[in-house]
Protein backbone atom coordinates (compact mmCIF):
# COMPACT_ATOMS: atom_id res chain seq x y z
CA UNK A 1 0.00 0.00 0.00
CA UNK A 2 2.87 2.37 0.81
CA UNK A 3 4.44 1.55 -2.56
CA UNK A 4 1.24 2.54 -4.40
CA UNK A 5 1.03 5.76 -2.39
CA UNK A 6 4.64 6.64 -3.32
CA UNK A 7 3.95 6.02 -7.03
CA UNK A 8 0.85 8.23 -6.95
CA UNK A 9 2.75 10.91 -5.03
CA UNK A 10 5.58 10.73 -7.58
CA UNK A 11 3.22 11.23 -10.53
CA UNK A 12 1.39 14.09 -8.83
CA UNK A 13 4.73 15.76 -8.03
CA UNK A 14 5.93 15.20 -11.58
CA UNK A 15 2.73 16.73 -12.94
CA UNK A 16 3.09 19.82 -10.74
CA UNK A 17 6.75 20.31 -11.70
CA UNK A 18 6.00 19.81 -15.42
CA UNK A 19 3.06 22.20 -15.22
CA UNK A 20 5.17 24.91 -13.59
CA UNK A 21 8.00 24.30 -16.03
CA UNK A 22 5.85 24.58 -19.15
CA UNK A 23 3.59 27.30 -17.81
CA UNK A 24 6.17 29.75 -16.45
CA UNK A 25 9.83 28.79 -16.91
CA UNK A 26 9.96 27.84 -20.61
CA UNK A 27 7.99 30.91 -21.81
CA UNK A 28 10.25 33.11 -19.68
CA UNK A 29 13.36 31.53 -21.22
CA UNK A 30 11.94 31.91 -24.73
CA UNK A 31 11.07 35.60 -24.18
CA UNK A 32 14.58 36.19 -22.85
CA UNK A 33 16.13 34.45 -25.88
CA UNK A 34 13.96 36.40 -28.34
CA UNK A 35 14.86 39.73 -26.73
CA UNK A 36 18.54 38.85 -26.93
CA UNK A 37 18.22 37.95 -30.62
CA UNK A 38 16.30 41.19 -31.31
CA UNK A 39 19.03 43.19 -29.59
CA UNK A 40 21.75 41.47 -31.65
CA UNK A 41 19.78 42.07 -34.84
CA UNK A 42 19.25 45.76 -34.05
CA UNK A 43 22.94 46.19 -33.33
CA UNK A 44 23.98 44.55 -36.60
CA UNK A 45 21.45 46.59 -38.57
CA UNK A 46 22.56 49.75 -36.80
CA UNK A 47 26.13 49.13 -37.90
CA UNK A 48 24.96 48.81 -41.51
CA UNK A 49 22.93 52.02 -41.45
CA UNK A 50 25.72 53.97 -39.74
CA UNK A 51 28.09 52.86 -42.51
CA UNK A 52 25.54 53.89 -45.14
CA UNK A 53 25.15 57.34 -43.54
CA UNK A 54 28.92 57.97 -43.69
CA UNK A 55 29.08 57.43 -47.46
CA UNK A 56 29.10 60.37 -49.80
CA UNK A 57 26.69 60.51 -52.70
CA UNK A 58 28.02 58.61 -55.70
CA UNK A 59 30.62 56.71 -53.67
CA UNK A 60 30.77 52.98 -54.34
CA UNK A 61 31.88 50.44 -51.74
CA UNK A 62 32.20 46.71 -52.46
CA UNK A 63 31.93 44.49 -49.39
CA UNK A 64 32.57 41.19 -51.12
CA UNK A 65 34.26 40.42 -54.41
CA UNK A 66 32.51 37.51 -56.17
CA UNK A 67 34.47 34.46 -57.21
CA UNK A 68 35.52 34.17 -60.84
CA UNK A 69 32.79 32.26 -62.68
CA UNK A 70 35.28 30.74 -65.15
CA UNK A 71 37.33 29.01 -62.44
CA UNK A 72 36.46 26.14 -60.15
CA UNK A 73 37.27 25.97 -56.43
CA UNK A 74 40.84 24.76 -57.19
CA UNK A 75 41.56 27.69 -59.50
CA UNK A 76 41.56 25.71 -62.76
CA UNK A 77 39.86 27.20 -65.80
CA UNK A 78 36.45 25.74 -66.58
CA UNK A 79 35.67 24.59 -70.09
CA UNK A 80 32.30 25.63 -71.52
CA UNK A 81 32.11 22.33 -73.36
CA UNK A 82 31.76 21.42 -76.99
CA UNK A 83 29.27 23.26 -79.20
CA UNK A 84 26.60 20.96 -80.62
CA UNK A 85 24.64 22.29 -83.55
CA UNK A 86 20.88 21.95 -83.03
CA UNK A 87 19.04 20.56 -86.00
CA UNK A 88 15.28 20.47 -86.16
CA UNK A 89 13.74 17.21 -87.40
Amino acid sequence: MVFLFRIILFFVGFYIVAHLLFRYIIPWLLRRWVRKMEKNHEQSQGRYYRNEANKKEGEVHIDKVPKDKNKDSKGKELDDGEYVDYEEL
